[in-house]
């Protein structure tokens, strides 16, 4: 039993990994684990996303610029922590054509696709930290292989690539050198791949070797891939209503198994960013099970009921939450409340927007949409938008007609309610 046998026998019933012998664990939960490689200095994390990685062909080019989207928050975040000292201190990410992402492309394993993606934690004197992560989707989670590692000292790749010619001028000394290594054509050449071979010790070369060499023996068999999803509308029955998401967004089964019955949740997914699942904003529909809001000040009442159902969020792992609230009149004549929320759960900036509304039983829905602080408010909003307007309540006939078609859930071992941010330990 455990994360990693089941890993390694295919337990889990969607993905089986035969792992290097020479990684050694360091911890492991029950959906995730770390192992140490002392070999070749890395640190490889290992986990079960609950949300599914969209790798359709007309979704590709999304997921790769939400990936160029977070990379540059992370290297800002780390960039701005190292420094805090130093107020004069401009990062790489200020030049457009410098990107914290070294590769990033489809690859295929078992004959399905997987995202892989190196990218720059940190990069400055003294400072570089490289992270490779390999996203494999299947029809109910996403596996995630990440490898990260540090160089011992900076500057020595530019320095060799100069010495050979490959890089710089015959004027430029190595200080200008490390000055200019912003600029593409540079950085291209320090990162070719070719070039691997004379820096092995080197994070990047150490990363690039181990998540090929994965790819290249087939350790990795999918046994329950992928499949695109055809359907437009999305009926959920138990929740008595239809949607039709962007089709960006995903459906999460993993995560709604693992919540209320009454939850439906679709995720537009990308590279984790710190803290987070990687998604680029999930969708959530939501039918309150017991609760009933009647006239008179229904809307009033709503309000108040969906203020404290976020204050609420701080009996879940929320550490701060700032709320904003106010009932408007939709398109179609519908009065609904509007709720913004920010907040900090796991050390994670997000933001959550929110309409609540009834139906003419005085049932309460709410569907919201959330992702990290760097995801513009006006993408979410935008996108939740999209989706209230094709929002329907079924009728009888079709709860009845559709009850037996009801989204397939994964099924689950541990039953044991677990907070909503932390499904993947």
């Amino acid at each position: 039993m455990g994360f990693l046998n089941d890993l390694k026998s295919g337990k889990n019933g969607n993905i089986k990994i035969t792992l290097p012998n020479y990684l050694k664990i360091d911890w492991e939960y029950p959906k995730s684990a770390k192992l140490l490689d002392a070999k070749n200095g890395s640190n490889w994390h290992l986990s079960e996303r609950p949300i599914v990685l969209n790798l359709q062909t007309d979704n590709v080019n999304n997921i790769f610029r939400n990936a160029e989207i977070i990379a540059k928050a992370d290297f800002e975040e780390f960039f701005e922590y190292l420094n805090k000292d130093n107020i004069d201190a401009i990062p790489r990410t200020d030049d457009e054509k410098w990107s914290a992402i070294i590769v990033k492309k489809i690859v295929k394993i078992d004959g399905s696709d997987a995202l892989y993606v190196i990218r720059r934690l940190t990069y400055q004197p003294g400072e570089e930290l490289l992270v490779g992560q390999l996203l494999i989707p299947t029809q109910n989670a996403t596996y995630q292989i990440e490898l990260i590692s540090k160089a011992s000292t900076t500057g020595m790749k530019e320095s060799i690539l100069m010495a050979k010619g490959l890089i710089g001028t015959p004027t430029e000394t190595v200080e200008e050198l490390k000055e200019s290594i912003a600029k593409k054509s540079h950085q291209e050449i320090i990162d070719a791949e070719e070039n691997d071979a004379l820096f092995e010790g080197h994070p990047l070369t150490v990363i690039r070797k181990s998540l090929n060499e994965l790819i290249a023996t087939q350790a990795i068999r999918i046994i329950n891939p992928y499949k695109v999803r055809t359907e437009k509308e999305i009926i959920l029955p138990v929740i008595g209503c239809a949607i039709r998401p962007p089709s960006v967004f995903e459906y999460s089964p993993l995560m709604t198994a693992y919540m209320n019955p009454n939850i439906a949740i679709f995720s537009n997914s990308t590279i984790p960013s710190k803290g987070s699942f990687g998604d680029f904003g999930n969708i959530s529909v939501w039918r309150v099970d017991k609760e009933k809001i009647e006239a008179p000040d229904a809307l009033q009442k709503l309000e108040s009921f969906a203020i404290e159902s976020l204050e609420g969020w701080k009996n879940e792992g929320v550490t701060s939450i700032t709320i904003a609230s106010e009932i408007i009149r939709m398109d179609n004549d519908k009065a609904v409340v509007f709720t913004s929320a920010d907040f900090v759960v796991a050390e994670q900036n997000s933001t959550a927007l929110a309409y609540w509304f009834l139906d003419d039983f005085g049932r309460i829905f709410r569907i919201d949409i959330s992702g990290a602080r760097s995801v513009s408010k006006e993408y979410l909003k935008q996108r939740l938008d999209q989706t209230f307007k094709t929002w329907r309540l079924l009728s009888a006939e079709e709860i009845e007609l559709h009850s037996t078609k009801e989204i397939a859930q994964p099924k689950i071992e541990d039953t044991t309610p677990k907070k909503w941010w932390q499904f993947w330990k």
